[in-house]
């Protein structure tokens, strides 16, 4: 009997990641099939993982191997009414996301222009994600690139925006302003900020006219290519693993790092590139994915860009007159 019970736990299946997928800062790792009962997942040590079923993140589970059961996932076999006998008898598979969370302290740096104030920004952003399930929820309202390296490439990139806009809003900017304020905004999505590097750096002369140059190229790749440049922006906050028969991540409402009503607009006004940053009005260029401004066609009330002849917008429903 015991040799027939090794045979039968090698097959029992078990959900983990492999080495190179641990310098993740997160992974998200999604069976094929239903996940069955008494199968097992393995969190790596510094780990934990956060499980997303019927539209809603549920359980999370810490560092070790656990059978997958209604003791350690009990929100999750709840949702899933495993509790509850059919007339088959009891549900024994549920579908279902796990979300493989480092929580060791990691890194993003950057650096961009604020073509505006004529300035280059610099940073380095020491961090440990310390709410795992908030963290994830941040990344799906994002609707984030779902790869390897979709976690800290999207948190580069949203920590980038704050910084641009906090630039953009305040006049006397210190170190410790900064860092005040960049704590308050992560710990919205569970990251604790341990440490921030960052340096400024006024732009040259010389430096403008390549900015020009740039633009200019910009804009005649923009007309020769539009519409293979439009799709490859508008990817960028598509999610890339959801399917048609079961895309869970859409459920979730919009809820950017970089809120409007966060942002002091009383002498600046702006508007959103199709890639979702959002820019000043007087912006050529989006200092993201380099698209052309220098004739934008824009929607009075969201800001976001509009074909012409269209007289309802496509992305907040408002009806435009003289379009």
């Amino acid at each position: 009997m015991k040799f027939f019970d090794k045979i039968f736990k090698k097959n029992k299946n078990c959900y983990k990641i492999s080495q190179s997928q641990e310098n993740s800062l997160v992974f998200m790792l999604t069976p094929k099939h239903q996940v069955k009962l008494k199968s097992f997942i393995e969190v790596p040590s510094d780990f934990c993982v956060v499980i997303f079923s019927k539209e809603e993140l549920l359980d999370v589970i810490p560092s070790g191997k656990f059978e997958i059961s209604g003791l350690t996932m009990p929100s999750v076999c709840k949702k899933n009414k495993l509790d509850k006998p059919t007339k088959d008898g009891y549900k024994t598979s549920f579908f279902c996301d796990f979300f493989f969370v480092n929580l060791n302290i990691c890194k993003v740096s950057n650096n961009f222009t604020i073509k505006r104030l004529k300035t280059k920004v610099l940073f380095e952003l020491t961090f440990k994600v310390v709410d795992a399930k908030k963290f994830i929820k941040f990344l799906i309202n994002e609707k984030a690139i779902f790869n390897e390296k979709f976690a800290s490439s999207h948190l580069n990139f949203s920590v980038s925006q704050v910084i641009y806009y906090y630039f953009l809003d305040n006049k006397n900017i210190s170190k410790e302003s900064l860092t005040n304020y960049l704590i308050v905004k992560l710990k919205q999505i569970g990251i604790e900020l341990i440490d921030l590097c960052f340096e400024t750096d006024s732009i040259k002369a010389t430096e403008n006219k390549n900015l020009k140059n740039i633009e200019e190229v910009n804009k005649k790749q923009n007309l020769i290519f539009n519409n293979e440049t439009l799709s490859t922006e508008e990817q960028i906050f598509e999610n890339e693993n959801s399917n048609i028969e079961k895309d869970m991540l859409n459920s979730y409402k919009t809820n950017s790092l970089v809120d409007l009503s966060d942002v002091k607009t009383e002498n600046v006004s702006y508007f959103v590139c199709s890639c979702g940053a959002k820019l000043p009005a007087s912006s050529q260029i989006c200092y993201n994915c380099k698209k052309s401004y220098v004739e934008k066609n824009l929607c009075e009330n969201c800001g976001k860009e509009i074909k012409k002849g269209i007289f309802v917008c496509p992305h907040c429903g408002s009806v435009l007159i003289g379009n």
